[in-house]
């Protein structure tokens, strides 16, 4: 019976775990994004100041 409580722990551990690490990936992938379009955003301003002057 104790096996059976220990091993369906266990299964849950592993479970959130894994959970929890692809959160974090899905986490870093939207943030690099982010970062990604801010830099976009950055080069086009810059672009058009060159354009301007």
């Amino acid at each position: 019976m104790w096996l059976i409580v220990f091993m369906i722990i266990i299964i849950a551990a592993v479970i959130v775990c894994f959970s929890l690490a692809a959160a974090a990936k899905n986490a870093e992938m939207i943030s690099q994004l982010w970062l990604e379009k801010q830099h976009i955003k950055q080069e086009i301003l810059c672009t058009n100041k060159t354009k301007e002057e």
